[in-house]
């Protein structure tokens, strides 16, 4: 098909950050992964990445990223340039018997249709060298494309070298090129740096395939937004925000209703079926799965975890590396951590935290309780205030509730403890030590009553005042 180099070498220095620009995550993926993702997704096996600043970090996030790919790293010890760039990964080229797809690691926008219609393109025309242009009415910024009177193009003149009329061309290169292997290898070494920022300009190679008699074919792209560079924050966020359009129309057009779709934040790896209802403003991250029927609540954030058919999460629910049966339900302002499992039908309500714990099917813990280390069973009432004391400040410790249990409000289940299927705890009470199935356990104070304590205590306080003023 292609080899692709990927120039990522550089710091990006108007992020104003210590982190390499290509590393910056876009909807939970780096954005040079969407670069490589949308030309795998083209057709391409082979990568050839340049690296430079922070390289170690840059191939560790590929290689976990995509290794089913062939990838290779060049070192840009320096950046001198595009071509430069190019020229560290000329070890492969010459090795490679085909044409190379050269593209920059700050375009996370491209789509791979973009990409395999560039491909098909090159192949059908068969040109020395395909470039991807477009027409902006402000070219500030960018390489200018200067065509001759037959409308071939000669040239690439970049910004800093481009003076009077060539300044008002509104073509402009996208900086992505196909070039087959065995030429760019040849004019590679041809590049000079006698320009204003002394750097090889892997545009140059334009002007040395024209002047040589070699065609160079445009691929004119409609939507250039698709070859936007980021260099900085707020062209981040606009990237961000055209993904993330993507991944809500796809989405929309798969059956899952959105009803703020400007106002969510899914990543693409998240799947969802269909017949779900997603309100405004949810998070939705990682491995999440939402199975069908499925409704989310405003404010909702679930982070690689799995519901199952018709759950609903009511909002501002947080739950974290957990699994939602079928039909359960959680929220509002609960919270659910990782290693935890909710029952089918089961209904966890507002402040509730769980904990790697395993609540079991149509048990209900609705108002203000800890749920820690835990294991629950069927049909368990936990009264509103239940804490299952966990830790002993050294080690955590497990409590064991049996199917039918009644947790009364206010209790406190002091692990390690096992109440049994049936029992009853009253409500207050602190349990240390297993209750039976089907006992009362009762563990507070016994209550007295003072018949007249408030009057007597009334006639001593006035007493005393009196006292005080005299």
């Amino acid at each position: 098909m292609a080899l692709a180099v990927v120039m990522a070498a550089g710091l990006g220095t108007r992020m104003k950050s210590d982190t390499a620009k290509v590393l910056y995550p876009i909807l939970g993926r780096p954005m040079i992964a969407w670069v490589v993702d949308a030309t795998r997704r083209a057709g391409v096996r082979e990568f050839v990445v340049v690296v430079g600043y922070q390289k170690d970090r840059v191939i560790d996030a590929l290689k976990s990223g995509f290794p089913e790919l062939r990838m290779e790293f060049a070192y840009q010890r320096e950046q001198l340039g595009t071509a430069h760039a190019v020229m560290c990964a000329r070890r492969r080229i010459r090795e490679y018997d085909g044409d190379v797809l050269i593209l920059c690691g700050d375009t996370p926008i491209i789509r791979p249709q973009t990409l395999k219609r560039f491909l098909r393109l090159h192949k059908k025309k068969a040109p020395a060298i395909s470039i991807a242009t477009g027409i902006l009415t402000d070219p500030t910024g960018y390489g200018r494309v200067v065509r001759d009177e037959a409308g071939r193009i000669r040239k690439i003149v970049e910004e800093t070298e481009a003076r009077g009329s060539t300044k008002e061309i509104k073509e402009v290169n996208l900086g992505a090129y196909i070039v087959p292997a065995k030429l760019l290898a040849k004019y590679l070494p041809k590049i000079g740096r006698d320009n204003r920022k002394g750097e090889y300009f892997l545009t140059d190679l334009i002007e040395l395939l024209a002047g040589d008699g070699k065609r160079v074919e445009p691929f004119l792209v409609e939507d250039t937004l698709e070859f936007l560079g980021i260099n900085d924050r707020w062209q981040l966020a606009r990237a961000q925000r055209i993904l993330q359009e993507r991944v809500a129309e796809k989405l929309a057009r798969d059956g899952a209703t959105l009803i703020a779709p400007d106002r969510i934040y899914i990543e693409p790896q998240v799947k969802v079926a269909s017949d779900v209802v997603i309100w405004s403003d949810v998070v939705l991250r990682g491995k999440t799965k939402v199975g069908r029927g499925c409704e989310i609540g405003q404010g909702v954030v679930i982070v690689d975890s799995v519901l199952e058919e018709g759950v609903v999460v009511h909002p501002y629910s947080v739950i974290e590396g957990c699994r939602i049966r079928r039909g359960a339900q959680v929220g509002p302002f609960s919270r659910i951590r990782p290693k935890s499992t909710i029952g089918a039908g089961a209904r966890v309500g507002n402040f509730v935290e769980v904990k790697n714990t395993r609540i079991g099917t149509c048990t209900k813990a609705l108002h203000l309780s800890y749920l820690g280390d835990s294991v629950i069973g069927k049909g368990v009432n936990i009264g509103a205030g239940t804490i299952t004391c966990n830790y002993d400040g050294f080690a955590k410790h497990q409590t064991v509730i049996c199917d039918e249990a009644f947790i009364g409000s206010d209790s406190q289940l002091v692990a390690p403890v096992k109440v049994g299927r049936g029992a009853y705890i009253g409500s207050g009470s602190t349990i240390t030590k297993d209750v039976p199935a089907g006992a009362l356990a009762v563990a507070r104070s016994e209550q007295k009553v003072f018949k007249g304590w408030v009057e007597r205590k009334r006639r001593i306080m006035a007493k005393k005042a009196g006292k005080e003023g005299s």
